[in-house]
């Protein structure tokens, strides 16, 4: 092999290495724009929900009423004649 086919084959070698690394370039952007598509519609899935649905998170007021025993009422009110508690029934 003279001189020139050795200098034309190592060129053709640098040639195809680089390819092959444009080539793997190109399927990791197609496979980064998948994903960003994915999270895109991810977003946009969750961003419908949640204007229709409640949150997952409770409010601070949901938490506190859903540790209030709902069997007893809340306002107790104190008689005037007598000062006894009642649970605003009238008695005698």
């Amino acid at each position: 092999m003279d001189d020139t086919m050795k200098k034309f084959q190592e060129k053709l070698i640098e040639i195809e290495a680089e390819a092959e690394a444009l080539l793997l370039a190109r399927h990791q952007l197609v496979e980064n724009d998948r994903m960003r598509n994915g999270n895109r519609e991810a977003l946009t899935a969750l961003r419908k929900r949640s204007r229709t649905t409640k949150t997952s998170v409770p409010s601070p007021f949901e938490l506190v009423m859903k540790e209030i025993d709902q069997s007893r009422p809340l306002v107790k009110e104190i008689c005037a004649t007598c000062g006894i508690m009642t649970l605003r029934k009238k008695h005698g």
